[in-house]
């Protein structure tokens, strides 16, 4: 008695035999998906090269960029401390008011620094 395989699915078909060969259409169906796979798998490589390079070269001048804009010379933490310079002596200054008290323009300046 010839035992049949049971394919997984609930498929009460025969498995089909060795010497069975798939038709030739079925064949060049087959070869054209896998043409279409590689192609697809190529764009998405030559894609993934084009960003890559493009994020490389953007690091590259980042980095540059910040190397030459660094002024290795000097730094902010050695630089001396400027004293501002002094007011004018020609400015007459009277307790908060300073300038000429009877000059046609007169400024009030009101700070709240808290």
């Amino acid at each position: 008695m010839a035992k049949r395989k049971r394919q997984r699915g609930g498929s009460s078909q025969p498995a089909p035999s060795s010497t069975e060969q798939p038709s030739l259409q079925s064949r060049s169906e087959s070869r054209r998906a896998q043409r279409v796979i590689q192609q697809r798998q190529q764009k998405r490589r030559k894609l993934i090269t084009y960003v890559g390079g493009a994020v490389g070269v953007a690091v590259i001048a980042v980095a540059l960029l910040i190397l030459f804009s660094r002024d290795s010379t000097s730094s902010a933490a050695n630089d001396p401390i400027n004293d501002p310079p002094p007011l004018a002596t020609d400015v007459p200054l009277e307790g908060r008011a300073m300038g000429d008290p009877n000059a046609p323009v007169t400024f009030v300046e009101w700070g709240d620094y808290q």
